[in-house]
């Protein structure tokens, strides 16, 4: 059940705040994209900027599991892309910092692990946790579970007090943004489930979009410029 709305100043002042805490992602979407061969590659990778010198991280199994059961909890289906990610925020803590993880060995640890059980999925492969339940989130999915109330709290959010925010590029690390800055109309959902709204809210709701490799509310990105461009011929 929704909690009751906080008295107006404070409603004030916590969005201010927000805008504060989203307006310091813009520094996350200026840093430069890992390089395709250290984290897995495409457009929910990690901006690390490791030395050319550094060493891959041979996860240990412990690690691995640790990892893959916090994807269980957050909805989102251990793929062997997201499962990089994971490990590299787990280990190095902040983005700018995250180590290059041996991909190659990782593979091997999960293929090895009791507890894991590696399926093939299309081009890639997810590690599944033997006997748990299978209750993911597919961001990629064009039906909306979300109910109109909260997309009417999403587009006066980033028309208002967001209305500045920049966020990374990537599905992924734009939805782990959002849920470390703790924008009201996200809580109690899970990372799978704000996924999948960043989603919908750049393919359907025309909540958010991109500008350039960065994504922003949506009456500052690319399409909107184009839009009123046209419309002033």
């Amino acid at each position: 059940l929704p909690l009751p709305a906080p008295p107006p100043e404070q409603a004030r002042s916590r969005m201010a705040h927000l805008a504060t805490r989203t307006a310091q992602m813009a520094s996350l979407a200026a840093l430069p994209r890992t390089p395709a061969g250290s984290v897995g590659g495409g457009a929910d990778m990690l901006r690390t900027q490791p030395s050319k010198a550094a060493c891959a991280v041979k996860v240990a199994e412990g690690d691995v599991l640790a990892a893959v059961e916090s994807l269980y909890r957050d909805e989102l289906r251990p793929f062997g892309r997201i499962l990089i990610l994971r490990l590299a925020e787990r280990l190095g803590g902040d983005a700018g910092h995250a180590p290059r993880i041996d991909v190659a060995h990782l593979r091997r640890v999960c293929e090895s692990c009791r507890r894991l059980r590696v399926v093939a999925d299309g081009a890639q492969y997810a590690a599944l946790l033997a006997g748990w339940p299978e209750r993911f989130v597919d961001p990629g999915s064009n039906e909306d579970p979300f109910p109109d109330s909260m997309w009417a709290e999403a587009d006066a959010f980033f028309r208002g007090p967001a209305a500045d925010a920049v966020y990374p590029g990537g599905r992924y690390a734009c939805a782990k943004a959002m849920v470390d800055v703790g924008i009201p109309f996200l809580a109690g959902r899970s990372l799978g489930q704000v996924c999948h709204l960043v989603q919908l809210a750049i393919s359907r709701r025309r909540v958010l979009g991109f500008h350039g490799r960065s994504i922003v509310p949506f009456e500052r990105s690319e399409p909107a410029i184009k839009e009123r461009c046209a419309r002033e011929r």
